[in-house]
């Protein structure tokens, strides 16, 4: 899972940048993940590996933050939409995070508190 998780990375640095990705995946016994630019390192949870769409969508929205910066504002927001999307996942939101994904059939595929 790491491994897939750290080519979704590599492809948006890549799509953006044109240059090999600096930064690296980690996944810990923690409560929340974080992206450390300094380091150049992405810290994601281990319980949210559980479902591989929310897996997908976690280390989507942590890469989001490297091209978006801290906050999650609209902005934020349409381009973390435009890259889910590209792996198929339609995100609905709370707030700042998704709270439900879906497929292009709108199917639910994850959803805060049930999966």
């Amino acid at each position: 899972m790491k491994q897939e998780l750290q080519e979704i990375l590599e492809y948006f640095w890549d799509k953006w940048y044109r240059s090999p990705c600096p930064y690296t995946l980690e996944i810990r016994r923690i409560d929340r993940g974080y992206h450390k630019p300094a380091k150049r390192l992405i810290v994601i949870p281990e319980w949210a590996i559980e479902n591989i769409y929310f897996a997908y969508s976690y280390i989507i929205h942590e890469t989001c933050h490297i091209r978006q910066g801290h906050y999650h504002d609209k902005n934020f927001k349409q381009q973390e939409t435009k890259m889910l999307k590209e792996f198929g996942l339609a995100p609905i939101y709370s707030r700042a995070y998704v709270k439900e994904l879906r497929n292009s059939n709108g199917q639910v595929l994850w959803k805060r508190g049930y999966y």
